[in-house]
């Protein structure tokens, strides 16, 4: 059963519970979806539902920092509420997914001696030292700089 399916079905349950917040979320997720799917001209899969419901996820999570700085706590309740719905189509994996990438690109970053993504596609100078600005390297010299994973080629200087 497909995310999209799960979700009609649980709809059609909602409706029949007459929960109205339950139901309001699922109408909200399955309207996402349809545009999407309407958007990009064919049937959405698993991975690009996940996404989707990750980004709907992510819009509550935001709306709720806005709400509690505007301390609207009926707001936060209600957003809450419908953020616990969310979570429940998501899988757990895709839950915890940005906090396991945010600690996987730190150590990244710390095991290649880089501070931060800014540093990250940056060239060490002492990899990166021409051999002498007045004499122009031969064309077949390209300077390959490695660094955390990226590399920068410089272009060959032109013939003389």
């Amino acid at each position: 059963m497909t995310l999209a399916e799960k979700i009609q079905k649980d709809l059609t349950d909602a409706m029949r519970a007459k929960d109205e917040l339950r139901l309001s979320v699922l109408r909200m997720i399955k309207s996402a979806i349809t545009y999407k799917e309407t958007e990009k001209l064919r049937k959405l899969d698993e991975p690009e539902s996940i996404q989707l419901l990750q980004t709907l996820a992510k819009q509550r999570k935001e709306s709720i920092d806005q709400f509690t700085k505007g301390n609207r706590n009926d707001l936060v309740d209600k957003e809450t509420k419908e953020l616990a719905i969310l979570e429940t189509y998501l899988p757990a994996g895709a839950r915890r997914h940005r906090q396991s990438h945010r600690r996987n690109r730190r150590q990244f970053y710390q095991a290649n001696g880089c501070c931060s993504k800014i540093r990250q596609g940056r060239p060490r100078r002492q990899d990166c030292r021409r051999q002498s600005p007045k004499r122009p390297r031969p064309l077949e010299v390209i300077l390959t700089c490695f660094h955390a994973a990226n590399f920068c080629v410089t272009p060959p200087l032109p013939p003389e």
